[in-house]
């Protein structure tokens, strides 16, 4: 049995879901796609539509709120391969919890198709771990092994565990403990000395912040979109053991060739005397999904006056100190487009490091 606990308005509400409610809510959504596409676009359940047991196992577990004859989904829930991933509707403006993301998806393909050791990884961590998807597909890829899966967001822990139980349970035996979540701002959790991994992969937030755009911590990255990756750069090392991978997802400015800001921060902290940090640099080109304006497929690279489609994004124009489209672009064009150094596009790229053998 779990705490399982969200934001509705002011206040932070806790229920209580068993294995069997888990198991019970699992089996009807993926049987039922009625039933998994009320979740994932937030439409209303009519309460005739599903079995009274089931009800309660929704309530228990915090899904659903009952509006007169009808049930409202609390939380987005989508089938991502094989798992269920909740997380918070756009709505949820306080504290929301990274979503599964596109991104989530394109770096799961990407490490399949890189990273095949000989044999499963010891000690393995999931930083910025957001709704832990990743972190479940490595404990479902790796059962034997522990996964830690990290995130400075304490509901991320809370919406992470719920996801642990609602895959991973069974009506006759308890959750293996094979994920453990901690809230940490980066590897602040490992203060009394470096824990030491053979595997890390990070998603952490790199979207681009205008000084008076409302910081989220699950998306905003400062003013290039950086901040977090450059101090994440800074410490992975000491947490990296001999022959050990790390994989990150970022944004990059740069020009239209090369991100060449992210080169430059992997050069800092990553390479060795002389080593060329475009090897450890996979730059994604042609198209993206991008997850405003219904899904708009935009190139990557990207130009960076393009950015300005997100003033539109509804997510976004919820806060009221969002900038109107003439602000945005006066940033992008005074900011992000710096003449000095050359920005004119932003990148998508995946950081493949693996740390020398000593």
């Amino acid at each position: 049995m779990i705490r399982y606990s969200f934001f509705e308005t002011e206040a932070l509400r806790d229920r209580e879901a068993t294995a069997a409610d888990c198991h019970r809510i699992r089996e009807e959504l993926l049987s039922n796609p009625d039933l998994r596409a009320c979740f994932e676009d937030g439409s209303l359940i009519e309460v005739g539509d599903t079995p009274e047991p089931l009800e309660r196992s929704l309530s228990r577990a915090c899904l659903v709120l009952p509006q007169r004859s009808r049930l409202l989904p609390t939380f987005r829930i989508r089938q991502v391969r094989d798992l269920l991933i909740t997380t918070d509707f756009p709505i949820q403006l306080r504290d929301r919890v990274f979503p599964w993301g596109d991104e989530a998806e394109l770096i799961i393909d990407m490490i399949e198709a890189l990273y095949r050791p000989r044999n499963p990884p010891r000690g393995i961590l999931n930083m910025c771990s957001g709704t832990g998807m990743i972190a479940l597909w490595l404990a479902r890829r790796y059962p034997t092994e522990t996964v830690t899966a990290v995130d400075i967001q304490s509901r991320a822990r809370s919406v992470g565990k719920f996801n642990l139980q609602l895959n991973f349970a069974q009506l006759d035996e308890d959750i293996t403990p094979s994920v453990k979540f901690i809230t940490s701002d980066l590897f602040k959790y490992a203060a009394e000395g470096p824990i030491k991994y053979d595997l890390i992969i990070a998603d952490p937030p790199f979207a681009l912040q205008p000084p008076r755009w409302p910081e989220q911590s699950h998306s905003a990255g400062g003013k290039f979109g950086d901040n977090v990756i450059t101090n994440l750069l800074a410490q992975v090392r000491m947490h990296l053991k001999p022959g050990g991978r790390f994989f990150c997802l970022a944004y990059s400015v740069g020009t239209e060739d090369q991100p060449t800001r992210l080169l430059d921060k992997v050069e800092e902290f990553l390479c060795e005397p002389g080593e060329d940090p475009r090897r450890k640099v996979k730059v994604l080109e042609g198209e993206k999904v991008w997850r405003f304006l219904e899904k708009k497929r935009i190139p990557s690279p990207m130009p960076l006056p393009y950015l300005a489609i997100r003033v539109g994004d509804p997510t976004y124009r919820q806060h009221e100190r969002a900038p109107d489209v003439d602000e945005y672009i006066d940033w992008i064009e005074g900011t992000l487009m710096n003449k000095k150094k050359g920005y004119t596009h932003l990148h998508y790229a995946l950081i493949d490091h693996t740390e020398p053998e000593k």
